[in-house]
């Protein structure tokens, strides 16, 4: 037994989808925009890891990190300045990375001789900066 089942009005005629599709309005700020400490800390820790992953990617072509302060393939700003991110130190095997917060916090990633990386920030309590320092 085969069933049909025919829905009027499909294919038939001009169809409603522009007018029954409405986009979700955007709702939150953005850092650009003004956003909040919480916010803007939280695009900070993004743009740090992210900078990472192309350092070390640069790591594995050049062999120490002193030649990577611009790795390739990232897109973060970079720099000093707020909502911006810097390879503030760098040795053959050693970096530290700072993102420095729209909000005023800077977020650092250090990687020591050892090869372990830390997570810090300096305003202990305040936005995405847990209280006891480190993400």
């Amino acid at each position: 037994m085969l069933s049909v089942l025919v829905v009027g009005g499909a294919a038939c005629g001009k169809s409603n989808r522009k007018s029954a599709y409405h986009p979700p309005a955007t709702t939150a700020p953005t850092p650009a925009a003004g956003g909040n400490a919480d916010q803007q800390d939280a695009v900070a820790k993004a743009d740090a890891r992210n900078f990472v992953s192309g350092l070390e990617a640069c790591f594995v072509d050049q062999q120490t990190y002193t030649n990577c302060k611009k790795p390739a393939g990232i897109n973060v700003p970079i720099g000093s300045g707020p909502g911006q991110v810097e390879l503030a130190k760098a040795g053959t095997a050693t970096y530290t990375v700072v993102a420095h917060s729209g909000s005023g916090t800077n977020f650092k990633i250090d990687k020591g001789a050892s090869g372990a990386a830390t997570r810090s920030c300096d305003k202990p309590g305040t936005g995405g900066c847990p209280a006891g320092g480190s993400w």
